[in-house]
């Protein structure tokens, strides 16, 4: 249901739909998230489509998937639940997250996972690693040739250090998709006590595009809608 709101100056913007998303980012400075953020290359809403199509509306991960995760993808602080929940909330929200074929994804262009189907849950049953780090995994769709559970056994580790360096896939605490006059808007929100990251999505009959931004940025100029959109989320933001 649309939810319209602020009109105050002529301008309208629809509410289509706002999630609030239960997720924790690192302290401090979010540059490393940004960074991360930027560097996907990702057709969401076409990802989206494959997993609804699919049917697939729930997500598991085995024992033995999070002792792999532990091992060659990392961070391995994380709760099994958590790690869960955070997986189907890229999965089924975010669009974050390919199937290459009827056993194999991948999770933002460089976690390559093998799962299996039964009714309407995922079942992923392992983890091979990270692209970025064994580039042996580059050509993913070429692993549909081999027996997957001998390809678990090849050396995919981490090291440690490798380990130590990764971060946590990133997920916004807020998503809000909004509409203006013509233009349809994708608004996410990662933020800490002390910083704040915005990725805004915006399709046109002109066009695409996304930026990222934070509020202190001066060399960005953010429509009325996403001004407005901003303080429905509880972050002000004075148009320049």
């Amino acid at each position: 249901m649309q939810e319209p709101i602020d009109r105050s100056g002529g301008k309208r913007i629809d509410i289509l739909d706002f999630k609030k998303i239960d997720a924790v980012l690192p302290d401090g400075d979010l540059s490393d998230v940004e960074i991360y953020l930027r560097s996907l290359t990702l057709d969401a809403d076409r990802n989206l489509r494959i997993f609804e199509r699919a049917g697939i509306k729930k997500i598991h991960l085995t024992k033995h998937a999070k002792d792999r995760w532990d091992s060659r993808v990392g961070p391995a602080n994380i709760e099994e639940a958590d790690l869960t929940e955070r997986i189907t909330t890229m999965s089924l929200d975010l669009g974050r997250i390919e199937l290459l074929s009827k056993e194999c994804g991948l999770i933002d262009n460089d976690i390559v996972f093998i799962y299996e189907k039964h009714n309407d849950q995922m079942n992923i049953v392992t983890f091979y690693g990270r692209i970025s780090h064994r580039p042996a995994l580059h050509d993913v769709k070429q692993l549909k040739i081999f027996n997957y559970k001998e390809l678990d056994d090849a050396n995919f580790e981490l090291t440690r250090n490798e380990l130590n360096e990764q971060i946590l896939p990133p997920v916004p605490q807020k998503r809000l998709k909004y509409k203006g006059s013509f233009v349809l808007y994708t608004l996410d929100a990662y933020a800490n006590q002390t910083d704040a990251i915005f990725h805004l999505t915006e399709v046109s009959p002109q066009g695409s595009g996304q930026s990222y931004f934070r509020l202190r940025d001066t060399d960005i100029r953010l429509s009325k809608s996403t001004v407005k959109a901003l303080r429905y989320l509880g972050y002000g933001r004075t148009q320049k």
